[in-house]
């Protein structure tokens, strides 16, 4: 990886984990010593079909370094409306940000994953959040709910470092 993605990749960890220290160590790690962060995070890797270092290793790391904090969240298909709901008031309160109170989930009955969080981030965006995901090449969603002021710069950030955030709006 060229330092020019190397610095992109960094930075946007450090603003979508809030400058953690601990997500920053995880992503150095894996850029460092790959094989070594491999082995530190075996099982977790071992759930993704992850056994060595590959292009994507990095941003999976960054990945589950957000979710094992409760900064991003990954859900898919099988989660109920009412798990999505609250996955999604836990990273807006966890961002510290108010709780979007707002109960329409009884609406969404039925209406397939993709069309809720669309709705769901009409909603956020009138609070000046939006709501993304990180696309690991999974059919997963990596949730992280972040100011709609960085929202460009996350995928700026993203895509000079070779990997993608993505809106539902």
């Amino acid at each position: 990886m060229t330092k020019e993605k190397r610095d992109a990749l960094l930075e946007l960890a450090r603003k979508l984990s809030m400058y953690s220290n601990e997500v920053e160590e995880d992503i150095i790690l894996v850029l460092e010593n790959p094989k070594e962060y491999i082995k530190k995070y075996a099982s977790r890797l071992e759930d993704r079909g992850i056994y060595k270092p590959d292009e994507d290793l990095p941003w999976v790391a960054l990945a589950d370094a957000l979710i094992e904090r409760k900064l991003a969240w990954e859900i898919d298909w099988q989660h109920s409306l009412e798990e999505v709901f609250s996955i999604i008031n836990t990273l807006i309160i966890k961002r510290g940000f108010v709780e979007n109170k707002q109960s329409f989930y009884k609406s969404c009955i039925g209406v397939k994953l993709e069309c809720i969080l669309v709705d769901i981030s009409k909603r956020l965006s009138k609070s000046f959040l939006t709501l993304i995901y990180l696309d690991i090449d999974s059919d997963s969603y990596v949730l992280v709910v972040i100011p709609k002021v960085f929202f460009a710069e996350a995928c700026q950030l993203a895509e000079k470092a070779g990997y993608s955030i993505r809106s539902f709006i």
